[in-house]
């Protein structure tokens, strides 16, 4: 009979953790002062500066999506998938005043979940609304450290 190790245990559980503990995506919405065209010109604009490739949008729907990959590191290689942040920038317009609002909503994806952002997304997700709008309301605040 061969012997256990406690260690390789408490590591297969530590591994496993890791990868479905994501917690939950930041999201930011406010009032814009711009029009929705130009509202969404602006998030698309900062997304794409912050280093983001644009991975979906529809201007006609009014939302756009980055999405930028971390550098490969450890948990790419123990959980064999990678990692991205992904910036989603939605422009409404109020129908009967015209006013724009824009929701800014950041999160950590790899190929099974989406979670909270690390704290440079959260960063990111902040550039994004303050460059595009005069003030911010959050909900949803998170951040994972990295």
């Amino acid at each position: 009979m061969k012997p256990r190790h406690p260690i390789s245990v408490v590591a297969v559980v530590a591994l496993a953790s890791a990868g479905c503990i994501m917690g939950v995506p930041k999201s930011m919405y406010t009032v814009a002062p711009l029009g929705p065209a130009e509202t969404l010109n602006c998030a698309t604009n900062h997304i794409k500066t912050l280093g983001y490739t644009i991975a979906d949008g529809d201007s006609d729907i009014g939302f756009v999506r980055g999405e930028k990959y971390l550098p490969t590191g450890e948990r790419w290689l123990i959980l064999g998938r990678g990692e991205r942040h992904v910036l989603t920038a939605t422009v409404l317009a109020d129908p009967d005043t015209g006013a724009s609002s824009l929701r800014v909503t950041a999160g950590l994806r790899d190929d099974r979940h989406t979670g909270a952002p690390t704290k440079s997304g959260s960063a990111d997700a902040d550039a994004v609304m303050s460059a595009c709008t005069d003030q911010t309301t959050a909900e949803g605040q998170g951040g994972r450290s990295g």
